[in-house]
């Protein structure tokens, strides 16, 4: 009985001690949210993908203005889209658009949410996420089009 006691409570100790505080925040989450928050991040490439995989490069026909305009997602779950040197003429503010964004459960997609303009973006699948590049990906299903774009983070 004595020994049936000690291994159960051995047991019970191995059981004990093996498990963890479950934070809610996985590693996969947590280094992703690492390695997207508090850096500049500028398009280099936008590119159109219609349903017949032909693909329309949207970057060329941006405006100087716009291709240096960064986005910076902050570590208390705000963004903001901001000019950067070359700034609109008309502008008013540095900020163009700013909200909320969080990574979805499986840490695969970015949702935004424009307190600037009270509307929620379409959903932003990750498809690469380095320390300098993010490539990410938004489908459009009113004419079944898919954007890619590709980023870089600057000083």
């Amino acid at each position: 009985m004595k020994r049936i006691f000690i291994t159960c409570f051995a047991s019970f100790i191995i059981v004990i001690i093996s498990c963890k505080k479950d934070d809610g925040i996985n590693s996969d989450n947590a280094s992703k949210r690492t390695l997207l928050i508090n850096k500049k991040w500028q398009i280099q490439s936008n590119i159109s993908i219609d349903s017949m995989n032909r693909e329309t490069d949207l970057f060329t026909g941006l405006e100087a203005y716009q291709k240096d305009d960064y986005t910076l997602y902050n570590a208390d779950s705000t963004y903001e889209i901001n000019d950067n040197f070359i700034l609109q003429s008309d502008s008013i503010s540095k900020i163009i658009d700013s909200g909320t964004w969080l990574l979805s459960d499986d840490n695969s997609t970015l949702l935004r949410h424009s307190d600037m303009f009270q509307h929620d973006y379409e959903p932003v699948v990750i498809k690469q996420l380095s320390s300098t590049a993010l490539i990410t990906e938004s489908y459009f299903p009113s004419d079944h089009s898919t954007i890619r774009t590709s980023y870089v983070s600057v000083p």
